[in-house]
């Protein structure tokens, strides 16, 4: 079995099915409206000692956007990079709706600091992939929260 497995299904069970692991400091996903939609929906954040959010030298609290599912793509040598969308939540509030990678090192078996990819203020739909040279391509779209024509671009980052 992969040594990998491990960590990502901790990752998945925090990510997707944090609801029974609450604790005190967990946020509540927000309620369904009479209608059935899910406005602003978000997952309960259980803990964040798996996946941190790491913000000009910083780690920050954040709140999972799951409008769009997370991306985990592995890397050759055991390691793995998660791309999924959240905002962080600062002292002014919630900050704009970023993508943000985060990086699974093998050797240490620890999820490093997650870093917000560039782009405009509202990012989503990351999907990435690794080629045979284990470069993993990735792309997502960005737009800027104040764009009245709700214009986005493809962005792509090879990392």
């Amino acid at each position: 079995m992969n040594r990998l497995t491990a960590p990502v299904v901790a990752l998945i069970a925090l990510v997707l099915l944090g609801a029974p692991l609450q604790h005190a400091t967990a946020q509540q996903a927000a309620p369904a409206a009479t209608d059935g939609t899910f406005p602003g929906a978000s997952a309960p954040q259980p803990s964040y000692d798996v996946l941190r959010v790491e913000q000009d030298g910083k780690i920050f609290p954040y709140h999972v956007w799951v409008d769009w599912l997370p991306d985990l793509v592995t890397l050759p040598d055991g390691g793995a990079w998660i791309f999924f969308g959240a905002q962080v939540r600062a002292d002014k509030g919630l900050g704009p709706r970023k993508i943000y990678r985060a990086r699974f090192d093998v050797g240490r078996q620890v999820w490093l600091p997650a870093s917000a990819m560039p782009g405009g203020d509202v990012q989503f739909g990351p999907a990435a992939v690794v080629d045979g040279a284990g470069i993993v391509h990735v792309v997502y779209s960005a737009s800027s929260a104040g764009d009245p024509a709700n214009s986005a671009t493809l962005m792509y980052a090879r990392i």
